[in-house]
């Protein structure tokens, strides 16, 4: 009867004690896990509304806000390789799913930058070298008909045949939506490096950048007397919270959102060992 009861007095202060534990490492994990959500730049700005910029300030770690557009117009910035509205109308998603010809090759008819440039010289079929760092139209498209298209004196035709021809190859978009996303997240990312370096230097209040300046302030004072430049250092990757944990589905009015999915699955599995 002894061992009986001593068997049933252990059973309970184990199960206490495995409570306590689960209870201990719960709180551990959430602690662990809670952070801010990184931006990642592959989707509109309203899709991470909570995200943050992570870097390097004065040997800590910092989540700074992320700097809306409005924030980046107002500061004169011009790195981006295009509008947003450009961007998403034209590729809304990186792999070229729901991509629209219009809006893409009226951007790449109308615009001169380097990065279009390179994009034409992917088709020699429609564009060559023109000398002077730039492309042009061949003299001659030959269309699958077998018809030939004079390019040089009858242009709009050879680009309603360019348009046609991404039409009926969709595939050929996929590449070009990629690199074009590619190159619109790290200019957006040196462009939150930029402001912040820009803000520090202006002491004035600007439109849509009232959380950052707030930030920035605040951090100065904690840190002491550091340079503006000390405000454009980017966190070092190791040192930044894994995207992929981070739930990115954000209420537009939250400034924060957490990294709370693996921490009941982390206990329930804790909690199994221990029984």
């Amino acid at each position: 009867m002894f061992c009986s009861y001593h068997s049933n007095l252990v059973f309970i202060m184990t199960s206490y004690q495995t409570v306590a534990l689960v209870f201990c490492l719960c709180a551990f994990a959430v602690a662990q896990v809670q952070s801010f959500c990184p931006c990642v730049y592959d989707t509109h700005p309203d899709g991470e509304p909570g995200c943050r910029v992570y870097g390097e300030f004065a040997g800590d770690v910092i989540p700074w806000y992320r700097a809306n557009e409005t924030c980046a117009d107002a500061l004169n910035l011009t790195i981006r390789p295009f509008g947003h509205t450009a961007l998403w109308s034209a590729c809304p998603y990186t792999n070229g799913t729901g991509h629209n010809v219009d809006a893409l090759v009226n951007y790449v008819r109308t615009n001169t930058e380097p990065f279009v440039m390179e994009t034409r010289l992917r088709f020699p079929q429609f564009f060559v070298d023109d000398g002077n760092n730039g492309t042009k139209l061949v003299d001659e498209i030959v269309t699958e008909q077998g018809t030939f298209l004079d390019c040089v004196n009858r242009t709009s035709f050879c680009w309603s045949q360019i348009k046609i021809y991404f039409q009926t190859q969709p595939l050929q978009m996929n590449p070009i939506c990629e690199d074009l996303h590619y190159r619109q997240k790290i200019t957006l990312s040196n462009e939150q490096l930029t402001v912040r370096k820009l803000l520090c230097e202006n002491t004035k209040a600007i439109e849509g950048c009232e959380l950052s300046q707030e930030q920035i302030m605040h951090e100065g004072k904690l840190h002491g007397d550091e340079s503006c430049e000390a405000y454009s250092i980017p966190a070092d990757p190791s040192l930044v919270p894994d995207a992929e944990l981070c739930d990115l589905v954000a209420p537009a009015s939250s400034s924060s959102s957490v990294f709370l999915r693996r921490a009941p699955l982390f206990v329930m599995l804790v909690s199994q060992l221990m029984l």
